[in-house]
């Protein structure tokens, strides 16, 4: 009995401390341009912060038109961006040379922007001095080259370099609390800007299980409470 009090109370208890955690994914399927896109927005919260992990999916692609430039979001839970920075970024840059094959380079600061209002908030490397460079590029195809790469990523001078993979973002304000939800990602690709597509929400694994937890923990209860009763 005690056992299960605890399994059910420690359940509780991980998976609040679980609760800022959210992750958005552009829906199968999604295209822009006729050229398939493919990423995800993860956020992790805590009183204060949120920090940002944007990753572009997409394999080998064709054209820079697929690239990541720019996510919009929303918070719920009365959270507020109102004072908030971007206090930190940073990403690894890749250089893709004619022909498909690459080149890494340094971990450095995105250079990207960051525009808060009220509930919403923009990241965005169009609207800086560093576009039209260090777009979010994704891995490599096979033989570890970009073979798909047109004139608009391999060897484009202007475009390059990209960002490798990944980059993060730290952002603080004084209206970002535990209790603050993501609501809303949108994902814009290229360096034209209105390319956009809506992130559908991600369940969160460790969340479903620590609701498994403590689902399994709540009929162990109700068993041996009734084996006492009688």
């Amino acid at each position: 009995m005690r056992a299960l009090v605890t399994l059910l109370f420690c359940g509780i208890c991980c998976l609040s401390a679980q609760a800022g955690s959210f992750t958005y994914k552009t829906p199968a399927g999604s295209s822009i341009g006729g050229h398939p896109v493919d990423a995800t927005a993860g956020f992790s919260i805590s009183n204060g912060m949120i920090d940002v992990t944007l990753t572009d999916l997409q394999a080998n692609p064709t054209s820079v038109g697929q690239l990541l430039s720019d996510l919009s979001f929303t918070l719920g839970g009365g959270g507020s961006l109102t004072g908030a920075s971007l206090s930190n970024s940073s990403g690894q840059e890749i250089t893709v040379n004619s022909g498909g094959s690459f080149t890494l380079g340094s971990t450095v600061g995105t250079g990207w922007g960051f525009t808060p209002s009220g509930t919403t908030a923009t990241l965005d490397v169009l609207g800086t001095s560093t576009a039209p460079t260090h777009l979010i590029i994704g891995p490599p195809g096979p033989g570890s080259m970009y073979s798909n790469a047109n004139g608009s990523i391999a060897g484009n001078k202007p475009h390059n370099p990209f960002l490798n993979g990944s980059a993060t973002f730290v952002i603080t304000g004084p209206g970002i609390t535990s209790s603050t939800t993501i609501t809303s990602a949108t994902f814009s690709f290229g360096t034209t800007s209105g390319m956009t597509v809506e992130g559908t929400p991600v369940p969160e694994p460790s969340a479903q299980l620590l609701l498994g937890l403590g689902t399994l923990g709540l009929m162990g209860l109700a068993t041996a409470s009734r084996k006492l009763i009688c």
